[in-house]
Order: C-alpha cells, then sequence, then structure tokens
C-alpha cells in the first residue's frame, strides 16, 4: 500500500483541512465537511471533492482516526469511485463527547489503483457537532422534501411548532397529484435553533390519508448537491400523527413535557413515565425495547421487554425507539436509588 501525507497549508480553496506539500495523487482529492448526524450520533457525515480529471479513486473508503491513531470513524464501501461532490456516511466507532467544539484529527482516504491500495493522509480540524455549511453554528439548515406514491388528492398538513414557546414556525402541505405521485420537491426550508426542541405534527389533509405512506425527508440546506437525508419521516396512512425533531443532544426537557397521544392508535409519541425516574422504577410500556444512550453518545443497552433499564443507566441518558415508523427521541433522568 502507497501512503501519500499531505503538509502543507490549503485552505483558500478547501475550506477546513489543512495539508502541504501537493503529493499526487492526493493534491487533488480533500475532505470538504464533516460532522455528527444531526439525529443519529451514530453516524458521521463527510463531503468530499475530486477535481482531477484523470484519476478516480476507485473503490474508495474514508476513516477519521485521532491524534494516536485510534480508529473513531469508518466508511462502509459504497462509491465504484470519486466524482465531483460525493457524500459519505462513516460509522462511529467511538462516540465524540458532546462538550469537545473541535477536535484535531487525521482523515484518511484509501482506494485502488492499477498498483493496489493507496492512502491519502489529511490533518483536519473536526467540530464534530457543526453541522456544514453553518459558519454561526446557531441554527441546523434543513430542506425539507417528500416522496412516494398514494390515492390522488390525499395528503397531509404539516405543522411544525417550538416546543417550549408553542410558537407555530410553519405550516404547509403535501398533497399527491392527479397520478398519486407525491411531488419530489422542497416543500420547506428550515434553520433550526440548535438549543431548541420542535415537534413536527400533521394529519390528513381533508381527512384524506391515502392507502399508503407519505416519506419525509430532511437533508442538509444550503449544499444544493447533497443526496442523502439526515433523517427520514414515515407519514400515515393511518391518520394523524408527530414526532420530535431535535438536534444532537437531545435538548427536549421532558420533565414538564405534555405527553403526546397519537389520536388514531391512542399511543404515546412522547415521555410517558416520571421525569426524573429512578433505575428501579420500570419504563413505561410504550418505551420497552428502546435504546438507551450516554450523553457521550455511547450505548448503554435497552430497556427489557418488562421495563428493566440497563444497570450502567444513571443520570441524563438519550432513549430512541421507533413507532409506527417514526423515530422518537427523548431525554431522561435516571437516578440510582
Amino acid at each position: 500500500m502507497k501512503r501519500y501525507a499531505l503538509f502543507s497549508l490549503w485552505v483558500s480553496f478547501w475550506g477546513g483541512f489543512f495539508a502541504v506539500a501537493q503529493v499526487e495523487p492526493c493534491s487533488e482529492v480533500a475532505p470538504a465537511a464533516a460532522f455528527v448526524n444531526p439525529f443519529d450520533v451514530t453516524q458521521l457525515h463527510l463531503a468530499s471533492v475530486n477535481v482531477s480529471t484523470t484519476e478516480f479513486y476507485g473503490y474508495p473508503v474514508w476513516r477519521v482516526l485521532d491524534a494516536e491513531g485510534t480508529l473513531l470513524a469508518e466508511e462502509t464501501l459504497n462509491y465504484f469511485g470519486l466524482v465531483d461532490t460525493t457524500w459519505h456516511v462513516l460509522d462511529v466507532l467511538v462516540p465524540f463527547e458532546f462538550d469537545t467544539e473541535s477536535q484535531d484529527v487525521l482523515l484518511e482516504l484509501t482506494w485502488s489503483s492499477f498498483e493496489g491500495l493507496d492512502t491519502c493522509v489529511f490533518a483536519y480540524e473536526l467540530s464534530p457537532w457543526q453541522p456544514t455549511p453553518n459558519p454561526e453554528a446557531e441554527c441546523l439548515s434543513l430542506d425539507v422534501h417528500p416522496w412516494g406514491s398514494s390515492t390522488p388528492g390525499a395528503g397531509f398538513q404539516f405543522t411544525l411548532i417550538h416546543q417550549e414557546s408553542g410558537e407555530v414556525v410553519e405550516s404547509f402541505d403535501v398533497v399527491a397529484d392527479a397520478t398519486g405521485v407525491y411531488p419530489y420537491t422542497d416543500t420547506a426550508s428550515w434553520c433550526l435553533d440548535l438549543e431548541a426542541c420542535y415537534v413536527l405534527e400533521w394529519e390528513p389533509v381533508e381527512g384524506q390519508a391515502g392507502d399508503l405512506p407519505l416519506y419525509l425527508g430532511f437533508s442538509p440546506g444550503d449544499w444544493g448537491t447533497a443526496w442523502f437525508d439526515y433523517l427520514t419521516l414515515i407519514v400515515g396512512p393511518e391518520g394523524a400523527g408527530s414526532a420530535l425533531l431535535d438536534a444532537y443532544e437531545p435538548g427536549c426537557d421532558t420533565t414538564t413535557t405534555v405527553d403526546v397521544v397519537h389520536p388514531v392508535r391512542g399511543v404515546l409519541s412522547a415521555w410517558g413515565g416520571a421525569n426524573p425516574t429512578s433505575l428501579n422504577v420500570p419504563a413505561p410500556e410504550a418505551w420497552r425495547g428502546a435504546e438507551v444512550m450516554g450523553m457521550q453518545g455511547q450505548i448503554l443497552g435497552h430497556i427489557s421487554s418488562n421495563g428493566s433499564w440497563p444497570l450502567s443507566a444513571s443520570g441524563w441518558v438519550i432513549v430512541r425507539t421507533m413507532r409506527d415508523g417514526v423515530p422518537l427521541v427523548a431525554r431522561v433522568f435516571v437516578a440510582r436509588d
């Protein structure tokens, strides 16, 4: 395997990474952005740009290592090669601390050339909790788009609500056309406060929910060429519903949150138990089987079928589950008494 390390400063074109001594073929490819998925801290998104007209960088794989060489995140092979801007999803192997503003890491690109495996290494200042491009880091830029098919004329009205103030941020409708297709186009663009919690509610338009689900995707705003979604909600077709939208921590303090009950199924779509709770108090039935994470992103285990918490759960934890195709998340304080 050939390894190329870059050691000269090349900030004017590539932005946040540092490189020197432009060694071919590494001088024409570079990372352009890297950050943790705002709605899934087990994933890291990385964008790279290839400006070469001759090098394809076949079967590329990106990795993230710390200064000691510990592998923090790794991509599962997903591309045949690199052309222009490509987006890569890496599995986070070592959780990033929530209080980390930035961290010096090495971004390693390995690819297959005619001579075998080649590797380029880039020094990079990673800000895991700043979704790029977002220079002020004050809000999360999202483009919202639907897709799918259903009964012609069926659809849903969506309302985004700031949970603490109750303010309606925006409302919009998504309706299937005369052929029964939901239009794949941006229906809303938001910049959500990273410190706030939002509730997205929906109900059928004129009572017509249709016979198939609608898919609502949330992709990075401002990039234009970004093809991936941070999060995809499956809406309907049974009727009304809601989902929490909260980046990273999450910051939703459910202690004072009124439980949201699905109007059709009658099931809780918010935390329904005591908060704070005790390690010895069974979790609500609706949340049994949910994944429990520590505030540093580490997986602590799952709530058992009888409501028992993982023994390592203590203090603030994140509880995540899927209900009726909708991802739900809550922040719960678990006391060890």
